[in-house]
């Protein structure tokens, strides 16, 4: 194809004879009454002013289409000239801009590789890489296996890369060292891929952001992004819209969700005293006096906190108030159910409160060091393990994130993963992080208005947790870690009447 512009010798022509334009699934073209054409797909739509039929019939054929960019263009080229093709890219990057339109790569009718937008600034081009310009892969390039083909994504870009032919795959990873497209034909010929095929491929990775240095600039901010997170940023948060996103329930019918409640482990339990909330209602200080006191402490009483301490500490934070179940439908699948729900001090997502807190034990009055798991419906701790060198190793991993403070108490927030993913897609790990942030907020609040010494860490052990506890790290996994001591500042003038349990016969 040529549509009169002058370029150097590349390889762009050649990529235009393996391409094809699509467009994506559920999309389709429609005929208006006063001439226009209405693109509609799952997530967007356009409506084009009245255009020549030639242009129409080529736009009107995209949802199947089988036809290459170079045999589209051919068509248009004669006898309109280059006008018409100019045109149709225009509408073609407004349609990739929308999420409406995939590019294939298709050799002798086999399908090689493909690119989906996913973002709103995606734009595709078929732009000139000389075959003398070495060319590398980004180091913002993550690479994973979905089905029986591989998925090339980027925090960068916008859009998805899957190779499906698996001589194309081996080339994907030569291009972790600089290659040239001449140097990539070297290796390619002896597997039979051919130099269009390479330049087809190439042009998906540079329009899915896969190249170094035709994105990446020497910016600080940008070399301070690690690469997990980047995607991880982007990929979670509404304008990516690439696969599922949001409280879709699709599971519903194929995996149960989880309760609302934990089930109990197996191990001695321990009844809480509960406080009387009208006690705390009437005595607690205001609210922003609470806030601007708020402080990390570190240095601890000469006593440890108590177990009556521990008991209102956990009933401020983390007590269930109510379990219910609340239908659901999924708006992918159409099925209907049911998931349970509850009501606690911290606002969760959906009500899902997937947190678990778990207590290692040092010092506290009344209770036996060790680890132990919160009840929060029965306001009761079971305990899973007495003092030993797991639980040794918990404390000191915390004193290591910690200034140096052998904690008390350490409260290790546990996530089950299961009662997020089961709702949503794409977000419930941030959802999940945004929970933790809530909850050691609330802690730092209650333990301020208690006047104990709260300190958030930055960060756990998740293998040391896991052994400890004995959770799958993948079903349950540790996702914060939070302090607490005894104060040196002087005793509350009101504490809350308790209320302790009967002694078990």
């Amino acid at each position: 194809m040529s549509n009169g512009a002058a370029v150097p010798a590349t390889n762009t022509s050649m990529a235009e004879r393996v391409l094809v334009p699509k467009l994506v699934d559920g999309a389709k073209c429609i005929r208006m009454s006063d001439g226009r054409l209405r693109i509609e797909g799952p997530g967007a739509s356009a409506t084009l002013p009245p255009l020549s039929e030639r242009l129409v019939e080529a736009l009107v054929g995209l949802p199947g289409n089988t036809s290459t960019l170079e045999q589209i263009f051919d068509r248009l080229e004669q006898p309109d000239g280059p006008g018409l093709i100019t045109l149709l890219t225009v509408h073609l990057a407004r349609f990739s801009a929308q999420g409406l339109l995939t590019h294939h790569l298709v050799v002798d009718g086999e399908e090689y590789a493909s690119i989906e937008p996913t973002g709103m600034r995606y734009r595709f081009l078929v732009q000139p890489i000389p075959d003398t310009k070495p060319v590398r892969l980004s180091r913002f390039t993550v690479i994973r296996r979905e089905d029986d083909h591989l998925v090339l994504e980027s925090g960068l870009g916008q859009a998805l890369v899957r190779v499906r032919n698996v001589p194309l795959m081996g080339l994907i990873g030569m291009l972790a060292a600089s290659q040239t497209p001449a140097s990539l034909q070297q290796y390619a010929e002896p597997l039979g891929i051919q130099a269009e095929t390479i330049a087809g491929l190439l042009v998906l990775l540079m329009n899915g952001k896969h190249f170094e240095g035709m994105v990446e600039t020497d910016s600080d901010d940008l070399r301070l992004w690690n690469p997990h997170d980047l995607l991880f940023h982007m990929s979670s948060r509404y304008g990516r819209f690439g696969g599922y996103f949001g409280g879709n329930f699709r599971h519903i019918g194929e995996i149960d969700p989880a309760p609302a409640v934990r089930p109990l482990a197996a191990g001695p339990r321990i009844p809480l005293p509960v406080p009387v909330l009208e006690d705390m209602l009437r005595h607690d200080p205001p609210y922003q006096g609470i806030v601007e006191s708020r402080r990390s402490i570190y240095t601890y009483g000469p006593a440890p906190l108590t177990l009556d301490d521990l008991a209102e500490f956990l009933y401020r934070v983390a007590r269930v108030r109510f379990i219910g179940r609340q239908p659901v439908s999924s708006g992918v699948t159409g099925r209907d159910g049911a998931m349970e729900v509850s009501s606690r001090p911290t606002p969760a997502g959906g009500r899902g409160y997937e947190l678990e807190l778990y207590l290692t034990i040092s010092e506290c009055q009344g209770l036996d060091p060790g680890m132990y798991h919160y009840d929060p419906a029965g306001h009761q701790l079971t305990l899973l393990r007495p003092a030993d060198d797991l639980t040794e190793q918990m404390l000191a991993y915390a004193s290591i994130t910690s200034p140096g403070v052998r904690p008390q108490v350490l409260i290790t927030l546990a996530a089950r993963f299961r009662r997020m993913m089961w709702k949503y897609d794409r977000l419930a790990y941030a959802a999940t992080l945004k929970h933790v942030g809530v909850m050691i907020q609330q802690m730092y609040l209650a333990a301020t208005v208690m006047h104990l010494a709260p300190s958030a860490l930055g960060s756990g052990n998740i293998e040391i947790f896991a052994a400890a506890s004995g959770n799958d790290p993948e079903i349950e996994g540790s996702v914060g870690e939070f302090i607490l001591g005894s104060s040196t500042r002087e005793p509350r003038r009101h504490r809350p009447t308790m209320l302790y349990p009967e002694p078990s016969s």
